[in-house]
């Protein structure tokens, strides 16, 4: 037998020589660029734990297999699902094992089948309805700070109506709590909260719907990914707080409403803790509404005190009665000046009949005493002519006096008008609009505003 000789030598070829290492790394880069990190489908078999906590096994379908390592940092994520022949999705990094170069699966989460599908739907509508701008935040409403009706769609049997009313009435809110009875669970869930959507829309007064239930599977949830469901939470009229499994629980009437509480225990104390809020800034403004009224009324009456006084000073009664008391004091001085000036001229008369007695022959003393006697008596009847004259003068002045005081020109049916700052009003032109006007009669006063 003749070897033939076809020129595949290395030195012949010009080709570069790879060691086993150089091909199973550039093996293995090629996989880690071009596949990367996936999701498998697949069946568990071979599994086999190590005492390091980590896993090795195989998935498998009907026509082929792939290696596959869970370290111990991933899987206690999911341990309860690694199961042997159990049908998963497997999600991780697909690389080279370079000392045996065999190509494998570095897994990084599992979850079951089943559930893998729930959730790769989830995503998939989600990123749909995002890319709607169904979750965007200008779409969603404002809780109201102290709602008054609350209405709860949820199953009436559950522990989540029974925890939400308890962490709200027990507490002290006062407000009303209508529960609006809906399948939570299964495949007439998602019509059922529809028509419990459309009887929350018919409430009157209605403030603020929460959609909810306890925690469960996503198979449990599931109803709660509807998409017509989704649809309608987002265009509900009313702010809605979607408060449905436990704290780590996700679905998409979440990102639909308007606000999303962890728990229907954690929806009550969202409304309680607004209740809460509303009774402290209620009760500042209460505070300070008093004292912001006790000095207001302060200055009112510090106002009203000096207002009084100057009203009691410039009142026409006040007006009449000091000028009566100086007519009474100009009356006493008249009558003193004028008794001075009789007493005056008596002593002048008196001392001129001395001198003229003295200084008299005695024969005209008869006609000088007639005469004296006649300027005596003119002089008596003078004085007392005017005497009479200035008393019937003064009594004139007082009777007009009298005539013209307050009380009797009120009594004639006149009466006096004063403004606020009780001046005496004489014209109406000196009025303006809004003015308050005091009009005294004989027996009372009337307040009035001009209008």
């Amino acid at each position: 037998m003749e070897f033939q000789n076809n020129n595949c030598s290395p030195s012949g070829a010009g080709e570069q020589i790879l060691t086993v290492t150089q091909l199973t790394r550039q093996i293995k880069q090629l996989l880690q660029q071009q596949v990367g990190t996936c999701w498998i489908r697949g069946e568990i078999s071979n599994l086999r734990s190590v005492a390091s906590g980590h896993h090795y096994f195989t998935l498998k379908d009907s026509d082929a297999q792939l290696s596959a390592v869970a370290f111990r940092g991933n899987a206690g994520g999911f341990l309860p699902v690694l199961q042997e022949g159990r049908q998963v999705l497997a999600f991780g990094d697909v690389t080279v094992y370079e000392a045996r170069g065999n190509y494998q699966l570095i897994v990084r989460q599992m979850m079951d089948d089943g559930v893998g599908r729930i959730q790769q739907e989830f995503e998939r509508l989600k990123r749909k309805l995002s890319a709607e701008g169904l979750f965007d935040k200008d779409r969603k409403q404002t809780l109201p700070p102290v709602p008054a009706r609350i209405a709860f769609l949820t199953s009436p049997t559950g522990a989540a109506i029974q925890d939400f009313r308890s962490n709200l009435l027990d507490k002290g809110w006062t407000g009303e709590i209508y529960v609006i009875p809906a399948i939570v669970q299964g495949a007439d869930a998602p019509s059922s909260l529809l028509a419990g959507l459309a009887v929350a829309e018919e409430i009157p007064g209605l403030e603020l719907l929460v959609l909810g239930r306890g925690g469960g599977s996503l198979e449990d949830l599931a109803c709660f990914n509807d998409e017509k469901l989704v649809r309608a939470v987002a265009d509900f009229p009313l702010p809605i707080i979607s408060a449905v499994g436990h704290e780590i629980d996700f679905v998409l009437t979440d990102f639909a409403a308007d606000f999303r509480a962890e728990t229907p225990t954690s929806a009550a104390s969202q409304i309680f803790q607004s209740f809460l809020d509303f009774q402290q800034r209620t009760q500042n403004a209460y505070n300070r509404l008093l004292q912001i009224t006790g000095q207001e009324i302060s200055a009112r009456w510090r106002e009203h005190h000096h207002l009084l006084q100057r009203l009691h000073s410039l009142r026409p009664q006040r007006l009449i009665e000091s000028s009566a008391q100086r007519l009474d004091e100009m009356t006493a001085r008249f009558l003193s000046i004028f008794q001075r000036s009789v007493q005056d001229k008596q002593r002048h008369l008196q001392e001129g009949f001395r001198q003229l007695c003295h200084y008299s022959p005695a024969g005209i003393l008869p006609l000088l005493q007639a005469r004296v006697q006649h300027a005596s008596d003119r002089l008596n009847i003078r004085v007392t002519h005017q005497f009479e004259s200035y008393y019937n003068q003064f009594d004139a002045l007082k009777t007009r006096l009298e005539t013209a005081s307050l009380s009797r020109t009120l009594a004639r049916g006149f009466s006096i008008a004063m403004n606020a700052e009780g001046m005496v009003v004489t014209r109406a032109s000196s009025l303006a609009p809004g003015d308050l006007l005091c009009t005294r009669f004989i027996d009372g006063e009337v307040t009035s505003r001009m209008e």
